[in-house]
């Protein structure tokens, strides 16, 4: 739920219905955990409706290629970058990783620096 005078009540959110699957377990309770509906609820099933907020896409960020290195750390780059390690989300947020960690996991692979 969100509430009216949250800043994110004026952007666009999806609904999703959940229900528990046969012989589906959340964790390690056993708990018939939730799954998406794609179609018709089954009568009688315990539902939860979900409201999330729809993904947008950001702007390209100016910045420069990094190239991962081995023991690479996202705090360590943003301090190299920015002189503050806590500025490490700027970089998190310049790529498409939706996981920080996977930043730096593939020694090799590229990611993005922004300049500001």
């Amino acid at each position: 739920m969100i509430l009216p005078q949250s800043r994110y009540a004026q952007v666009a959110t999806v609904v999703t219905t959940t229900q528990a699957a046969a012989g589906a377990t959340s964790g390690k309770s056993g708990v018939p955990g939730p799954v998406p509906v794609a179609g018709p609820v089954q009568a009688g099933a315990a539902t939860r409706t979900v409201v999330a907020l729809k993904r947008r896409a950001l702007p390209a960020t100016p910045g420069e290629a990094h190239e991962v290195r081995d023991r690479d750390q996202l705090d360590v780059l943003a301090h190299e970058q920015y002189g503050d390690g806590t500025r490490f989300w700027h970089i998190a947020d310049a790529n498409t990783a939706l996981e920080a960690r996977e930043l730096v996991a593939g020694t090799g692979s590229i990611l993005l620096k922004p300049r500001s």
